[in-house]
């Protein structure tokens, strides 16, 4: 009579696999947000060119010399900027000086962009 039967074995072991995949999942989209929170702000460049990440997920800022308006997210540790369905911009990124400047850099630029959180 003290025996557990297949069948429960089998829904125990699935409950706690789905609750290790749940908390990993929390735990992953916490971290990201996490990151994806320290963009949020008013930010400037060296030419005083401002930028401003929304919690949102939206963006204003005049990188080219002109308004953009565009969405951004964060995805392995890049930052995409996007119109739409299409891509605008995609930079490694870096966070110094406790979160308050931040460093942009693509395979194909030679410099860095640095902005510094206002």
């Amino acid at each position: 009579m003290g025996e557990i039967g297949t069948t429960t074995k089998a829904l125990i072991i699935i409950s706690v696999v789905a609750i290790i995949a749940s908390v990993a999942t929390i735990v992953f989209l916490s971290e990201l947000e996490f990151e994806k929170n320290k963009f949020i702000g008013t930010w400037s460049d060296e030419e005083g060119r401002v930028y401003t990440f929304a919690h949102d997920g939206t963006f204003t800022g005049t990188p080219y010399g002109i308004l953009i308006e565009a969405t951004y997210d964060v995805e392995d540790g890049r930052l995409i900027f996007t119109y739409g369905d299409m891509v605008l911009d995609e930079f490694e990124y870096r966070f110094l000086h406790n979160d308050r400047t931040l460093v942009l850099t693509t395979e194909a630029a030679v410099n860095a962009t640095i902005l510094t959180k206002q």
